[in-house]
């Protein structure tokens, strides 16, 4: 495909000056001499390059005209380097947004009459009115326009500051934190960064809620605290009452078809399963740290013999009986089984209390929006957080059933967080 302009030459400053000839006879273009003469509407040279142009569409395929589009652009002077909202309004319109803002308006006529009014006038203004007329020494009126001089403290640089009309604010925001170059800086450089070139009653209030509610940064940057629920209490009172399984799989298929192990594993990942017998005997024969006596005691009234007693043998004088073992056994088991309580108590205390010292715990009501931590993302390349969600159940106080769009899942709580997002239409008919 050709692109081609019958007008390249005659973009050039000037069709009479003696650079655009001398180029013109250089290409062997014809001289324009109709820019001259007012009275007429082309001349020669104009005719024979839209013959040329015309020929040349008609032996070439393809060939498509140049669009092109008129636009008008502010312009600002090095006068106006400091006031870059001029580059989307004007001095007039943002004179009319100050003079009709509710907050803007009297001292908007206050400045322009050149005098400070009484105490008493200003009692029954709003908050805001009243802040910029505790400042008054501060307030400027220039080409019509309100601003307030302010002094960095940390660079001592002076600073003309625009006062923002309500109606530009959220604007003001969006370009401040959302758009590309702005980078979405947290709360803090937001501030600094506005800081020196707008101000308005509140305003670091309304960046924080702004930034609160940015949908990219709440599913980019962390939430400063990790979700912490408090410890909840599983106590047992008696053997083989809750059973957990804590297993890896599916693995490598060993000789013996085994593909799940309880979480050991040897180096090849092949012949795990041949130890596993040693393994729980090592942990049977253990003293819990919960229960203060080992499996084999909690379940056999004894210990098992391993090798060391075999080594060693110790004396046992027992001589009672079959049936006094049976009662003896049986008073054994409700003592070893009472003090058990005692420690899984006493132990579970001070994990809760350990474990609750730095909670950050939220709590979800039904409907909730919510974001759910992705522990598979590489947060360097993707947002680890999914969303939003909706709480759909509320199944403990820390296990909640949650909805996506497109299916439902029971998540804990130290993977959620509050979303401020408006609530979309299918998380409105799911929770319905």
């Amino acid at each position: 495909m050709f692109l081609y302009t019958s007008s390249a030459f005659d973009c050039l400053p000037l069709c009479s000056s003696a650079l655009n000839i001398a180029l013109r006879q250089e290409h062997d273009v014809p001289v324009c001499t109709h820019s001259t003469n007012s009275s007429e509407d082309t001349c020669k040279a104009c005719e024979q390059i839209n013959e040329q142009w015309k020929s040349f569409k008609t032996e070439v395929d393809d060939v498509k005209e140049l669009n092109y589009k008129v636009t008008v652009r502010a312009v600002v002077t090095r006068s106006q380097e400091q006031s870059d909202w001029l580059a989307k309004y004007s001095v007039k319109e943002m004179q009319g947004f100050q003079k009709e803002d509710q907050d803007l308006k009297y001292l908007h006529q206050w400045k322009k009459e050149g005098k400070i009014p009484e105490r008493e006038l200003c009692a029954s203004l709003s908050p805001a009115t009243r802040r910029y007329w505790l400042n008054w020494e501060n307030i400027e009126l220039i080409d019509g326009i309100i601003y307030q001089k302010w002094i960095n403290a940390k660079s001592k640089l002076n600073h003309l500051q625009l006062i923002v009309p309500q109606i530009l604010k959220k604007d003001i925001l969006v370009m401040s934190h959302n758009t590309p170059y702005s980078g979405h800086m947290g709360v803090k450089k937001t501030i600094e960064k506005m800081k020196t070139v707008f101000t308005w009653y509140k305003m670091s209030q309304d960046i924080t809620e702004h930034i609160q509610n940015c949908t990219i940064c709440n599913k980019i940057k962390g939430t400063g605290k990790k979700p912490k629920a408090p410890l909840m209490d599983y106590r047992v009172g008696y053997p083989l009452d809750r059973i957990g399984i804590d297993i890896i799989g599916p693995l490598t298929l060993t000789k013996k078809k085994n593909k799940f192990i309880l979480t050991f594993v040897n180096k090849n990942v092949t012949n795990w399963d041949e130890y596993i017998n040693l393994l729980l005997a090592a942990y049977r024969s253990t003293p819990h740290p919960a229960t203060g006596f080992s499996p084999n005691y909690m379940m056999l009234g004894r210990e098992v013999n391993i090798p060391l007693n075999l080594m060693f043998r110790s004396h046992d004088n027992r001589t009672e009986n079959n049936e006094d073992y049976i009662s003896t056994i049986k008073s054994h088991f409700q003592n070893v089984y009472e003090i058990a309580r005692e420690n899984l108590k006493s132990n579970a205390e001070r994990q809760k209390r350990d474990h609750d010292t730095r909670l950050t715990d939220n709590r979800y009501e039904l409907g909730a929006l919510v974001y759910k931590f992705d522990k598979t993302v590489n947060k360097k390349f993707r947002s680890p957080w999914l969303g939003p969600l909706v709480i759909t159940k509320i199944l403990s106080p820390v296990v909640y059933e949650i909805r996506g769009e497109f299916r439902t899942e029971v998540v804990h709580h130290d993977r959620l967080k509050p979303c401020n997002e408006n609530m979309p239409i299918w998380a409105k008919a799911s929770y319905q």
